[in-house]
Protein backbone atom coordinates (compact mmCIF):
# COMPACT_ATOMS: atom_id res chain seq x y z
CA UNK A 1 0.00 0.00 0.00
CA UNK A 2 1.29 3.27 -1.06
CA UNK A 3 1.42 5.69 1.93
CA UNK A 4 4.32 8.57 2.10
CA UNK A 5 6.19 8.64 5.66
CA UNK A 6 5.00 12.15 7.70
CA UNK A 7 7.34 14.42 7.70
CA UNK A 8 5.62 16.37 11.28
CA UNK A 9 6.21 14.23 13.92
CA UNK A 10 2.66 12.80 13.57
CA UNK A 11 2.91 8.78 13.43
CA UNK A 12 2.43 7.30 10.33
CA UNK A 13 -1.52 5.95 9.83
CA UNK A 14 -2.19 2.42 10.27
CA UNK A 15 -3.32 0.97 7.04
CA UNK A 16 -4.08 -2.82 5.84
CA UNK A 17 -1.63 -4.51 4.30
CA UNK A 18 -2.04 -5.49 0.48
CA UNK A 19 -1.85 -9.29 0.19
CA UNK A 20 1.64 -10.23 -0.43
CA UNK A 21 3.10 -7.25 1.72
CA UNK A 22 2.83 -3.34 1.69
CA UNK A 23 4.95 -0.14 2.36
CA UNK A 24 4.31 2.54 4.10
CA UNK A 25 3.53 4.50 1.15
CA UNK A 26 3.05 2.28 -1.39
CA UNK A 27 -2.33 1.35 -24.97
CA UNK A 28 0.44 4.27 -28.16
CA UNK A 29 -2.95 3.58 -30.27
CA UNK A 30 -2.06 0.62 -32.79
CA UNK A 31 0.87 1.37 -34.98
CA UNK A 32 -0.71 0.65 -38.19
CA UNK A 33 2.58 -0.99 -38.55
CA UNK A 34 1.17 -4.76 -39.46
CA UNK A 35 2.21 -5.71 -36.01
CA UNK A 36 0.39 -9.51 -34.87
CA UNK A 37 -1.03 -9.05 -30.98
CA UNK A 38 -0.62 -11.39 -28.71
CA UNK A 39 -3.05 -11.60 -25.78
CA UNK A 40 -1.27 -12.01 -22.15
CA UNK A 41 -3.36 -11.70 -19.53
CA UNK A 42 -5.41 -8.10 -19.93
CA UNK A 43 -2.73 -6.88 -21.83
CA UNK A 44 -1.96 -7.07 -25.60
CA UNK A 45 1.69 -7.56 -26.83
CA UNK A 46 3.12 -6.74 -30.25
CA UNK A 47 4.79 -10.28 -31.79
CA UNK A 48 7.91 -8.62 -32.74
CA UNK A 49 8.41 -10.00 -36.69
CA UNK A 50 11.95 -12.00 -38.33
CA UNK A 51 14.31 -8.97 -38.37
CA UNK A 52 12.13 -5.93 -37.63
CA UNK A 53 14.46 -4.76 -35.04
CA UNK A 54 16.87 -1.90 -36.41
CA UNK A 55 20.80 -1.30 -36.04
CA UNK A 56 21.96 -1.60 -32.19
CA UNK A 57 21.79 1.13 -29.77
CA UNK A 58 25.23 2.29 -29.42
CA UNK A 59 25.44 4.73 -26.43
CA UNK A 60 28.80 6.06 -27.54
CA UNK A 61 26.83 7.87 -30.67
CA UNK A 62 24.43 9.63 -28.10
CA UNK A 63 25.08 13.00 -26.02
CA UNK A 64 23.36 15.61 -23.78
CA UNK A 65 23.76 17.43 -27.33
CA UNK A 66 22.67 14.39 -29.37
CA UNK A 67 19.96 12.43 -27.43
CA UNK A 68 18.71 9.02 -28.57
CA UNK A 69 15.16 9.78 -29.58
CA UNK A 70 12.24 7.36 -29.30
CA UNK A 71 8.75 7.08 -31.48
CA UNK A 72 7.02 8.27 -28.48
CA UNK A 73 9.41 11.37 -28.18
CA UNK A 74 11.44 10.20 -24.92
CA UNK A 75 14.66 11.19 -24.79
CA UNK A 76 17.42 9.44 -23.84
CA UNK A 77 21.30 10.33 -22.85
CA UNK A 78 24.44 8.72 -21.70
CA UNK A 79 25.34 8.11 -17.82
CA UNK A 80 29.09 7.77 -17.53
CA UNK A 81 30.12 4.55 -16.34
CA UNK A 82 26.56 2.87 -16.26
CA UNK A 83 26.55 1.63 -20.31
CA UNK A 84 22.72 2.49 -20.48
CA UNK A 85 21.17 5.84 -21.99
CA UNK A 86 18.79 7.38 -19.00
CA UNK A 87 15.25 8.77 -20.47
CA UNK A 88 16.39 12.69 -19.63
CA UNK A 89 12.48 12.85 -17.79
CA UNK A 90 10.22 10.63 -16.04
CA UNK A 91 7.54 8.78 -17.90
CA UNK A 92 4.72 11.34 -19.21
CA UNK A 93 1.29 11.25 -18.95
CA UNK A 94 1.34 11.10 -22.69
CA UNK A 95 3.76 8.10 -22.91
CA UNK A 96 1.72 6.03 -20.02
CA UNK A 97 -1.65 6.33 -21.49
CA UNK A 98 -0.18 5.20 -25.42
CA UNK A 99 0.94 1.94 -23.69
CA UNK A 100 -2.23 1.96 -22.09
CA UNK A 101 -4.77 2.90 -25.28
CA UNK A 102 -1.95 0.08 -27.11
CA UNK A 103 -2.70 -2.79 -24.21
CA UNK A 104 -5.54 -2.47 -22.57
CA UNK A 105 -2.94 -2.45 -19.36
CA UNK A 106 -4.96 -1.94 -16.21
CA UNK A 107 -2.94 -0.01 -13.83
CA UNK A 108 -5.79 1.65 -11.66
CA UNK A 109 -6.79 0.39 -8.88
CA UNK A 110 -6.19 1.05 -4.60
CA UNK A 111 -4.39 4.13 -5.36
CA UNK A 112 -3.49 6.49 -2.23
CA UNK A 113 -3.98 10.32 -3.05
CA UNK A 114 -3.42 13.26 -1.05
CA UNK A 115 -7.13 15.47 0.15
CA UNK A 116 -7.67 17.50 3.06
CA UNK A 117 -7.56 14.70 5.33
CA UNK A 118 -4.72 13.22 4.38
CA UNK A 119 -3.26 10.41 1.95
CA UNK A 120 -6.51 7.80 1.39
CA UNK A 121 -7.77 5.38 -0.84
CA UNK A 122 -10.63 7.89 -2.68
CA UNK A 123 -11.15 5.92 -6.23
CA UNK A 124 -8.31 8.14 -7.99
CA UNK A 125 -6.05 6.59 -10.49
CA UNK A 126 -3.01 7.99 -12.96
CA UNK A 127 -5.62 9.12 -15.04
CA UNK A 128 -7.11 12.05 -12.82
CA UNK A 129 -5.04 11.56 -9.69
CA UNK A 130 -7.03 14.47 -7.53
CA UNK A 131 -5.23 17.31 -9.32
CA UNK A 132 -4.55 18.98 -13.21
CA UNK A 133 -1.88 17.27 -15.39
CA UNK A 134 -0.97 17.82 -19.17
CA UNK A 135 0.11 15.19 -21.17
CA UNK A 136 3.59 16.58 -20.23
CA UNK A 137 3.38 15.85 -16.41
CA UNK A 138 4.75 13.21 -14.95
CA UNK A 139 2.62 9.81 -14.76
CA UNK A 140 2.06 9.11 -11.04
CA UNK A 141 -0.38 6.61 -9.13
CA UNK A 142 1.40 3.82 -10.99
CA UNK A 143 2.71 0.85 -8.96
CA UNK A 144 5.88 -1.04 -9.94
CA UNK A 145 4.82 -3.50 -11.92
CA UNK A 146 2.97 -1.24 -13.67
CA UNK A 147 6.58 0.16 -15.09
CA UNK A 148 7.91 -2.87 -15.74
CA UNK A 149 4.59 -3.95 -17.87
CA UNK A 150 5.23 -0.31 -19.94
CA UNK A 151 9.31 -1.16 -20.66
CA UNK A 152 8.29 -4.52 -21.73
CA UNK A 153 5.77 -3.00 -24.08
CA UNK A 154 8.01 0.02 -24.81
CA UNK A 155 10.85 -2.79 -26.03
CA UNK A 156 8.59 -4.70 -28.34
CA UNK A 157 7.39 -1.31 -30.24
CA UNK A 158 10.67 -0.15 -30.51
CA UNK A 159 11.90 -3.13 -32.10
CA UNK A 160 9.41 -3.36 -34.70
CA UNK A 161 9.87 0.05 -35.73
CA UNK A 162 13.34 -0.23 -35.86
CA UNK A 163 14.87 2.20 -33.97
CA UNK A 164 16.15 -0.38 -31.39
CA UNK A 165 18.38 -3.78 -31.85
CA UNK A 166 17.19 -6.78 -31.11
CA UNK A 167 19.19 -7.20 -27.77
CA UNK A 168 18.36 -3.49 -26.38
CA UNK A 169 15.89 -3.57 -24.48
CA UNK A 170 14.08 -0.57 -22.23
CA UNK A 171 13.66 -1.56 -18.18
CA UNK A 172 14.02 0.34 -14.63
CA UNK A 173 17.11 1.54 -13.61
CA UNK A 174 18.81 -0.36 -10.33
CA UNK A 175 19.31 1.60 -7.25
CA UNK A 176 23.24 1.42 -8.32
CA UNK A 177 22.38 2.86 -12.01
CA UNK A 178 20.07 5.49 -10.31
CA UNK A 179 22.96 6.39 -7.78
CA UNK A 180 25.15 6.76 -10.65
CA UNK A 181 23.06 9.14 -12.98
CA UNK A 182 22.31 11.26 -9.08
CA UNK A 183 26.24 11.56 -8.06
CA UNK A 184 27.52 11.71 -4.66
CA UNK A 185 26.51 15.09 -3.61
CA UNK A 186 24.69 15.36 -0.58
CA UNK A 187 22.02 16.40 -2.85
CA UNK A 188 21.05 16.25 -6.08
CA UNK A 189 21.83 20.15 -6.83
CA UNK A 190 24.26 20.31 -4.36
CA UNK A 191 25.57 20.91 -0.64
CA UNK A 192 23.30 23.73 0.08
CA UNK A 193 20.03 23.43 2.24
CA UNK A 194 17.48 25.02 1.48
CA UNK A 195 17.25 24.55 -2.04
CA UNK A 196 18.29 27.21 -4.11
CA UNK A 197 16.32 28.41 -6.68
CA UNK A 198 14.77 26.49 -9.42
CA UNK A 199 16.42 23.05 -7.98
CA UNK A 200 13.04 21.07 -7.87
CA UNK A 201 9.93 20.51 -7.59
CA UNK A 202 9.31 19.47 -3.88
CA UNK A 203 6.78 20.84 -0.65
CA UNK A 204 7.81 24.59 -1.06
CA UNK A 205 6.77 27.53 0.53
CA UNK A 206 3.42 28.11 -1.02
CA UNK A 207 2.13 24.50 -0.61
CA UNK A 208 -1.16 23.98 0.91
CA UNK A 209 0.21 21.35 2.58
CA UNK A 210 2.32 21.22 5.78
CA UNK A 211 4.94 21.19 7.00
CA UNK A 212 6.87 22.97 4.19
CA UNK A 213 10.56 24.12 2.82
CA UNK A 214 10.44 27.71 4.66
CA UNK A 215 12.63 30.24 2.18
CA UNK A 216 11.67 27.72 -0.97
CA UNK A 217 9.18 28.48 -4.06
CA UNK A 218 8.72 26.17 -6.77
CA UNK A 219 5.66 27.19 -8.18
CA UNK A 220 3.92 24.06 -8.11
CA UNK A 221 1.64 22.62 -5.17
CA UNK A 222 1.84 18.99 -6.66
CA UNK A 223 3.54 17.69 -9.70
CA UNK A 224 4.88 20.26 -12.49
CA UNK A 225 5.37 19.47 -16.09
CA UNK A 226 8.72 17.41 -16.58
CA UNK A 227 11.79 19.78 -17.69
CA UNK A 228 10.91 22.45 -16.02
CA UNK A 229 13.53 22.69 -13.35
CA UNK A 230 17.49 22.70 -14.11
CA UNK A 231 18.63 19.27 -15.27
CA UNK A 232 21.69 17.91 -13.58
CA UNK A 233 25.07 17.48 -15.18
CA UNK A 234 24.22 14.35 -17.52
CA UNK A 235 21.50 16.39 -18.42
CA UNK A 236 18.75 14.31 -16.67
CA UNK A 237 15.84 16.03 -15.34
CA UNK A 238 13.60 15.91 -11.81
CA UNK A 239 15.88 13.04 -10.62
CA UNK A 240 15.12 15.04 -7.24
CA UNK A 241 11.58 15.94 -6.40
CA UNK A 242 8.48 15.59 -8.95
CA UNK A 243 7.81 11.55 -7.99
CA UNK A 244 9.33 9.02 -6.39
CA UNK A 245 11.13 7.14 -9.10
CA UNK A 246 10.54 2.74 -8.86
CA UNK A 247 14.00 1.11 -8.88
CA UNK A 248 14.53 -3.04 -9.79
CA UNK A 249 16.35 -3.57 -6.83
CA UNK A 250 14.88 -5.23 -3.83
CA UNK A 251 14.82 -2.75 0.11
CA UNK A 252 17.20 -3.28 2.64
CA UNK A 253 16.99 -1.56 5.82
CA UNK A 254 20.63 -1.26 5.52
CA UNK A 255 20.69 0.80 2.57
CA UNK A 256 19.65 4.29 4.66
CA UNK A 257 21.16 5.33 7.65
CA UNK A 258 20.90 4.36 11.56
CA UNK A 259 19.78 7.93 11.96
CA UNK A 260 16.75 7.91 8.96
CA UNK A 261 15.48 4.75 10.14
CA UNK A 262 15.02 5.97 13.70
CA UNK A 263 13.47 9.33 12.43
CA UNK A 264 11.34 7.47 9.99
CA UNK A 265 10.71 4.06 11.32
CA UNK A 266 8.69 2.67 8.04
CA UNK A 267 12.18 2.50 6.75
CA UNK A 268 13.26 -0.42 9.25
CA UNK A 269 10.84 -2.03 6.68
CA UNK A 270 12.72 -4.22 4.30
CA UNK A 271 10.85 -7.59 4.55
CA UNK A 272 13.35 -9.55 5.25
CA UNK A 273 14.77 -7.76 1.80
CA UNK A 274 12.52 -9.52 -0.54
CA UNK A 275 9.88 -7.72 0.00
CA UNK A 276 9.49 -4.12 -1.05
CA UNK A 277 11.30 -2.03 -3.77
CA UNK A 278 13.32 0.61 -3.59
CA UNK A 279 12.27 4.66 -4.35
CA UNK A 280 14.44 7.02 -5.10
CA UNK A 281 14.48 10.93 -5.10
CA UNK A 282 11.78 12.24 -3.42
CA UNK A 283 8.35 13.94 -4.77
CA UNK A 284 6.37 17.04 -4.84
CA UNK A 285 5.28 16.94 -1.16
CA UNK A 286 8.78 15.79 0.81
CA UNK A 287 10.19 18.85 2.77
CA UNK A 288 12.24 17.21 5.17
CA UNK A 289 16.20 17.18 4.51
CA UNK A 290 16.57 13.32 4.71
CA UNK A 291 14.15 12.25 2.30
CA UNK A 292 15.76 15.22 -0.35
CA UNK A 293 19.34 13.55 0.18
CA UNK A 294 20.88 11.66 -2.84
CA UNK A 295 21.31 9.15 -1.07
CA UNK A 296 17.81 7.98 0.82
CA UNK A 297 16.12 5.20 0.09
CA UNK A 298 12.32 5.23 0.23
CA UNK A 299 10.42 1.48 -0.24
CA UNK A 300 7.35 0.57 -1.35
CA UNK A 301 5.40 -2.83 -1.97
CA UNK A 302 5.21 -3.54 -5.99
CA UNK A 303 2.10 -3.37 -6.35
CA UNK A 304 1.70 0.22 -4.31
CA UNK A 305 0.08 3.18 -6.00
CA UNK A 306 0.12 6.66 -4.59
CA UNK A 307 -0.21 10.36 -6.47
CA UNK A 308 4.04 10.62 -5.36
CA UNK A 309 5.13 7.33 -7.42
CA UNK A 310 6.01 7.24 -10.90
CA UNK A 311 9.49 6.27 -12.89
CA UNK A 312 12.37 7.27 -15.09
CA UNK A 313 13.01 4.17 -17.99
CA UNK A 314 16.61 3.26 -18.94
CA UNK A 315 17.62 1.90 -22.37
CA UNK A 316 20.22 -0.96 -22.13
CA UNK A 317 21.99 -2.02 -25.44
CA UNK A 318 22.13 -5.62 -25.95
CA UNK A 319 26.03 -5.23 -26.16
CA UNK A 320 26.25 -4.29 -22.54
CA UNK A 321 24.78 -7.75 -21.17
CA UNK A 322 26.86 -11.24 -21.54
Amino acid sequence: MAMPQPEGGEPAPTIPRAKGGGGFRERVRRLGLGLAWILLGTAAWPAEPPGAAGRPVIPGDYSRAKPFTNSLGMQWVPVLGTGLLFSVWETRVRDFRAFVEATGHDATGKMYSIGPDGWKLRGRTWKDPGFPQSPGHPVCGVSFHDAKRFCEWLTGRERAAGLIGAGDRFRLPTDAEWSAAVGDTLYPWGPEWPPPHMAGNYGDADSDLNPKIAGYRDGYSRTSPVGVFTPNRHGLYDLGGNVWEWCDTYYQKGMNTPVARQRFPGLEEDGGGTQYRVLRGGSWDRVTPIFLESACRNNDSPDGRGDFLGFRCVLEPGTSRP
